[in-house]
């Protein structure tokens, strides 16, 4: 029975693995896709959307420019700077 906030997110993940797991994909880039996408909606639903945070993927730039390896979820703020030819 779902009585809060938690417990529906909970359900609602839940769905989302059980429907990754039908799809029969074993091509592990995919499936990995797959989750982070789902962790990705998860996480939009509870961020409240004054607070203007963004769950992206990317790099993350240190103070020297140097980037770190390749981000698969963040909690950011701001639009960040695009990677050329990526959306």
């Amino acid at each position: 029975m779902i009585k809060n906030v938690a417990a529906l997110l909970k359900a609602f993940q839940e769905r989302e693995i059980e429907a990754i797991q039908r799809s029969g994909i074993s091509h592990a880039p995919t499936i990995g896709a797959q989750y982070e996408g789902m962790t990705g909606s998860v996480l939009k639903m509870m961020i409240p959307q004054e607070l203007e945070l963004q769950v992206v993927s990317g790099f993350v730039e240190g103070v020297d420019g140097t980037l770190s390896g390749q981000i698969d979820g963040m909690l950011v703020r701001g639009s960040g700077t695009p990677i050329p030819g990526i959306q």
